[in-house]
Parts: C-alpha cells; structure tokens; sequence
C-alpha cells in the first residue's frame, strides 16, 4: 500500500511539474522566436498574441508589452523608410524614441535611435545627391 502511494505521489508531482514547466517557459520561447524574427529583421507579420497566464509572471508581460510597442514601431518606420517617406520614418522615429526615454527602456533608446541614425544619413545623403535643403514626404 506505502508503495502505491509513492508512485501515486510521483506520478502526480511529475504531471504537477511538467505543466508548471510548460507555463513558465512557453512565454519565454515565443519572446525568443520574436527577438530571432527582430534580429532577422523578418517583421513582416503581426505580433502574436501572448496567451493569458493564469498566476503567470508580470516581468514576462512586460517585456512582451515593451516588444509589441518596438515591434510596432519597427515595423511602421521600417515601411516609411522603404518606401521613401524619411520624413514619415524620421516622426514616427523621433516619437518612438521619446516614448522610449520616458519609459527608461534602454534596448528601445537605442534601436530607435540606431534606426534614427540611419534614417538621417540616408536623408543627408538624398539631400547632397539632389542639391537640395530640404525633404518632404
């Protein structure tokens, strides 16, 4: 009889634990695929929902929060950028960055500001090749 109860207790403490395991780490892996997918620069997609923790942890949503507000931001910058718009791209840049400053979010400051960076230099480098002072949308 002890020894049924043993096994009864480890088959239930193994279920217990595979599906708190399960909880805890599937959140993780889907901000991971989604800071491979940034990396990859392949945000072409919207940003998939985190499904609802019950008891789950308030810093994973967070994060998520932080990513779905850059994934946004990339994205949006991203289709001015490539679609000639600078000074489109450069706004929604400067907001972006402001937003990030305010919230101290360091990683945010300073792909937005890499990504200012670059939206600059691609507007000087415009403005030298057309013998313009100025670019408009």
């Amino acid at each position: 009889v002890l020894l049924a109860l043993i096994i009864i207790a480890a088959i239930v403490v193994s279920f217990v634990t595979s599906r708190i395991t399960v909880r805890i780490t599937k959140p993780f892996m889907q901000l991971l695929e989604l800071v491979q997918n940034v990396n990859l620069s392949d945000i072409k997609e919207d940003l998939p929902d985190l499904p609802e923790l019950e008891g789950g942890s308030r810093e994973v949503a967070q994060v998520y929060g932080t990513f779905e507000r850059l994934y946004t931001v990339i994205r949006f910058a991203n289709s001015a950028f490539f679609s000639g718009d600078l000074d489109k791209a450069y706004t929604v840049l400067s907001e972006s960055l402001s937003l990030f400053t305010q919230l101290g979010n360091k990683k945010a400051i300073a792909i937005a500001n890499n990504n200012l960076g670059i939206t600059c230099l691609t507007m000087y480098r415009t403005l030298e090749s057309v013998g313009g002072d100025r670019i408009y949308g």
